[in-house]
């Protein structure tokens, strides 16, 4: 059963995400999450507005070539993510973190601590753990195997 809330929230920020983005901004998970008044925080507390204001900073590119690279990867990583994530709730799976590495893996994804570092990012913005969303650790290889 999909969790409707958890899923509108993240539509929610996909909707500010794409308008952002049609405003010539790219914004990331976070800032979508803040204008959307989502987050650990129980009330809004003037967030949308400091959201407003952050939008304005955050959206920025660095003038550089490589920070603008920097900031484009991680964005797209993040938005990865948040893709991954609602498609599993709405089908009710679950995946590991090196699944969703091989998910975005030359797009999206350099190497499995990118996947990692976007999905915490992820779980940060909306103030709840991976295992909410969908993803668990990969099993370990010093792990019993199942069934034995």
């Amino acid at each position: 059963m999909a969790d409707d809330a958890l899923l509108y929230q993240i539509e929610c920020m996909t909707v500010t995400f794409l308008e952002a983005l049609a405003l010539g901004r790219l914004m990331g998970v976070s800032a979508a999450a803040r204008a959307c008044g989502i987050g650990p925080a129980s009330d809004d507390g003037g967030r949308r507005k400091r959201a407003r204001d952050e939008l304005e900073e955050d959206t920025q590119l660095d003038t550089s070539p490589e920070a603008a690279e920097r900031r484009i990867r991680r964005t797209a990583a993040e938005w990865e993510a948040v893709s991954l994530a609602h498609q599993l709730l709405r089908t009710g799976r679950t995946c590991t973190i090196r699944d969703l590495y091989y998910c975005g893996a030359g797009k999206s994804f350099r190497g499995p601590e990118d996947a990692n570092r976007a999905l915490r990012s992820v779980c940060n913005a909306l103030g709840m753990n991976r295992h909410r969303l969908g993803f668990h650790a990969s099993v370990s290889a010093t792990a019993p195997a199942s069934g034995r």
